[in-house]
């Protein structure tokens, strides 16, 4: 089919270089301009904001008319929900910019230069959008592959899971001896701190996983070494990172993958910071983001293998395994296994009317639903053995008060008294204002009041609501100041090699016997260095960027939608309900959206071979 698009017209020419002006000028108004006129100032402003940037301009604009060309000849077509997906990104990358400058939209439409600049940005970027996403679906499409030669691929062929395992575990080495005993994040030293008696054990953190960390550390201060309990734990992360990622590249290639795409993937893997610097990671997401990832490969068999999916031990095994993992690891991802059993639960349901199978629906329904209930059973138990204070409930309401702080901060003048008084019984009006940061609602929430009972959060919510209707562009930038580096590829902070970090929190880590090893200095600081250019680079830099991930997966539904692949949105519900929890969570992290990172490959591979589901069902 002929594509009649935008780019079959003459309208091509001009979005090339809006596209070329939105990827290479500086958006900030310069500081002084001189011009006798709107139009004079107008242009000024352009040209001063391309200063010293032509070349970059003419080679963009070369870059985005050769991608048009091809876009043009292929006459691939993505659907109008493509379309519309674009815009909207190209608006939240136009907000992006505003907020990057003084965290408002007023620089957006402060002098005519800066509204121009605005148009043609948003114009631009929407036709970068078209262009990537159209070049990155056509080079799909096409079926290009490389192939395999030699007996290393032949060993890799016959013996997949053990070949892959063996190598990332050689792979690790470096990151495992110079991160001895292990990189300890703040939340880490807190679970330490709760199990040890230095704080009191509150349930903000998992209580399985501050047991996971802190028994081994224990172990080691029975042996003369706490260092030697967390080293403990940095192995075994070690050796489950080798086991889940050496059993997604084995999918891979049980699955047909394209010989580029395991390569890459497997590239991605040993050299992209977020998979092996975080095995060294002692933190909650760590063995959250495996178990997502097993649950994910394994709902992936689920669907392809029908019936015998359930006749197979070791897949019900990794199955139940990875619901209780995604379940006890993070205590704000339990509402994932909970929609996706529910949505899984329906589909079999319902595909399996035609022949009813008793023995079959009591396996899927105790493989699904037991693993949710025993996760559970444990954790109410080891809440009640340690008898831990419950957590705060303000952390499922971030977001509503990130948007009552940013109301407050601009128009709390306009606030009634009576409005006032049901902000504060929740949360302290008076305080928010001052403490509000538009990228992160953890400075506000904490001003939560605990005690707060139904009917005071209902008062809130209604007098959230009636402001949110009066100035609902503040509850717009609210949201988006704090979640556009979800959707920019240029914002997301870069994981590296880190540090046991004991010095920054002695009152805990003297205690307990923990302190840094620095190995080497130089190699570490290499090390580092090297996270950071690989980062910044296409590949991987992309690939292991929370927001590069979450377009290539909107991208990918988007098409999917249009083809009508409706069993591609089942393998891609626990990305997309992953998203969802970071738009809600109190600040945008990396380390959140590591289950659609991780899970990328195995989705571009479900995409280039979109078998369906099993007839069986």
């Amino acid at each position: 089919m002929k594509n009649k698009g935008i780019w079959n017209t003459w309208l091509a020419v001009p979005l090339c270089g809006c596209a070329a002006l939105a990827v290479c000028m500086q958006f900030a108004a310069p500081v002084s301009l001189t011009g006798s006129g709107r139009a004079a100032l107008t242009l000024a402003n352009l040209a001063e904001s391309l200063a010293g940037r032509m070349l970059p301009l003419l080679l963009c604009f070369g870059a985005c008319y050769a991608l048009c060309r091809h876009v043009r000849r292929k006459g691939t077509t993505l659907g109008v929900l493509f379309h519309i997906f674009c815009a909207v990104v190209a608006g939240i990358w136009l907000l992006a910019q505003g907020f990057q400058i003084d965290n408002t939209l007023d620089s957006l439409t402060a002098v005519p230069g800066q509204m121009t600049k605005s148009l043609l940005y948003l114009v631009g970027s929407f036709a970068v959008l078209e262009l990537a996403g159209a070049g990155l679906i056509d080079f799909l499409d096409s079926g290009v592959d490389l192939r395999e030669r030699g007996g290393l691929a032949r060993l890799y062929r016959e013996h997949c899971f053990a070949a892959y395992f063996v190598t990332l575990l050689i792979c690790c080495l470096p990151t495992w001896i110079i991160c001895y005993p292990g990189y300890l994040v703040p939340d880490s030293y807190c679970q330490l701190a709760y199990y040890f008696g230095i704080y009191a054990f509150y349930g903000q953190f998992p209580p399985i996983h501050t047991l996971l960390i802190s028994l081994p550390v224990k172990l080691g201060t029975l042996l003369g070494s706490a260092n030697l309990g967390l080293f403990l734990v940095v192995c075994v992360q070690m050796l489950c990172f080798a086991a889940v990622f050496a059993y997604l590249m084995d999918t891979l290639y049980q699955l047909g993958a394209p010989h580029w795409l395991r390569l890459f993937s497997f590239l991605l893997i040993v050299t992209g910071p977020y998979f092996i610097v975080q095995a060294a990671y002692v933190s909650k997401d760590t063995p959250y983001s495996y178990g997502a990832l097993l649950y994910i490969l394994e709902t992936v068999w689920l669907f392809r293998l029908g019936d015998a999916f359930w006749k197979n031990r070791r897949h019900r095994l990794l199955l139940i395994l990875g619901i209780i993992l995604t379940m006890l690891m993070r205590t704000n991802r339990k509402y994932l296994i909970y929609v996706c059993t529910l949505v899984y639960g329906l589909v079999l349901l319902l595909r399996g009317r035609r022949h009813p199978d008793r023995k079959r629906f009591a396996t899927a329904a105790l493989c699904l639903l037991c693993p949710v209930l025993l996760s559970l059973a444990a954790e109410k138990a080891v809440v009640a053995h340690y008898d831990i204070i419950p957590g705060s409930r303000r952390e499922a309401l971030s977001l509503p008060f990130q948007q009552t702080a940013r109301y407050l901060f601009e128009y709390g003048e306009d606030a009634a008294p009576e409005e006032l008084d049901a902000i504060n019984a929740v949360i302290s009006a008076e305080d928010i204002p001052e403490f509000y940061y538009p990228m992160d609602s953890s400075p506000v929430k904490q001003f939560f009041n605990d005690e707060a009972d139904g009917a005071q959060l209902i008062a809130y919510f209604r007098v959230w609501l009636r402001q949110g209707l009066r100035h609902p562009l503040s509850y717009i930038k609210a949201t988006m100041n704090q979640n556009y580096p979800l959707f920019c590829p240029w914002t997301t902070n870069a994981l590296q090699h880190g540090e046991t970090e004991s010095s920054r929190h002695v009152h805990i880590s003297e205690p307990i016997g923990l302190y840094d090893v620095h190995l080497s200095d130089g190699l570490e600081d290499s090390m580092r260095a090297l996270d950071r250019l690989l980062a910044r680079l296409p590949f991987p830099g992309l690939l292991i960027n929370a927001s590069g991930c979450t377009l290539l997966l909107l991208v990918l539904c988007c098409v999917a939608l249009h083809r009508r692949r409706w069993a591609y949105l089942l393998y891609a519900l626990p990305g997309l309900l992953t998203m969802g929890t970071i738009f809600l969570a109190p600040t945008v992290d990396p380390r959140f959206a590591l289950p659609i990172i991780y899970s990328m490959p195995l989705l571009l591979c479900l995409f280039l071979r979109p078998g369906g589901i099993d007839p069986a069902f």
